[in-house]
């Protein structure tokens, strides 16, 4: 079974960049995001391809940076990885390595790629730069999965440290609906505390499996598995 740190040592190694920064700057604190969330996935491996039989196939990690949590993915599960990110900072190197394609893209005012259904989408800390109501992007993503398909999300959470972010808007409910006209604002619009978090993905379709906090370097995070229902 790989390990975060082996992905790590690989991406590092690619990033060729004068400055190293993945190495020096975002490696040493991106697992304290979602610390749980590694391990839930060889939890999930388990119960589809060792005792369902139902192996993963396909993977989306939406705004997946520089990739550690999709290669590892990629290795986990056996299966192809698609990375859609509005940057790519995912070098060709990593690609090559894991099996993984990139797809430049904004998850709020594109499509997901391809047509094609995922077993498995990685959204850790994108939920709060959302500039539009969110459960739109969520049940874009939950149409996507194949019924009994896994979410896995983090972002932080507003009553661990983080507190609210009310720069954009006064609550939840004033963030506005998606204008595809509109500029992109790159900053947390709305973090959010574990009752609106619950809601959003609920009115999605989701069903929540587990949710755990991470301890990150600026606050807790919230870790969540998230399920598409099978029927």
């Amino acid at each position: 079974m790989p390990t975060i740190a082996d992905v790590q040592a690989n991406i590092a190694a690619a990033d060729l960049g004068k400055e190293a920064y993945y190495a020096k700057n975002y490696a040493p604190v991106e697992a304290r995001y979602w610390t749980h969330i590694a391990g839930w996935m060889v939890v999930d491996w388990v119960e589809r391809s060792v005792i369902a039989q139902r192996p993963v196939t396909a993977i989306v990690d939406i705004g997946c940076g520089y990739g550690t949590l999709l290669s590892y993915a990629a290795q986990v599960y056996g299966a192809s990885g698609t990375c859609v990110d509005i940057a790519q900072y995912l070098q060709p190197m990593v690609m090559q390595r894991y099996g993984l394609s990139f797809v430049a893209g904004n998850i709020e005012k594109d499509s997901l790629p391809d047509q094609r259904a995922f077993d498995v989408a990685i959204m850790t800390e994108v939920l709060e730069h959302l500039n539009f109501q969110p459960v739109p992007t969520l049940k874009k993503i939950h149409a996507r999965l194949r019924p009994g398909g896994t979410l896995f999300l983090s972002t932080p959470d507003a009553d661990g440290g983080w507190g609210r972010t009310t720069k954009y808007y006064p609550s939840l409910a004033a963030i506005p609906a998606l204008d595809p006209k509109r500029a992109w604002i790159d900053d947390h619009i709305w973090q959010y505390n574990e009752t609106e978090l619950q809601e959003v993905l609920r009115a999605a379709g989701f069903n929540i499996r587990k949710i755990e906090r991470s301890e990150g370097p600026q606050g807790k995070h919230f870790n969540v598995w998230a399920v598409r229902p099978a029927g």
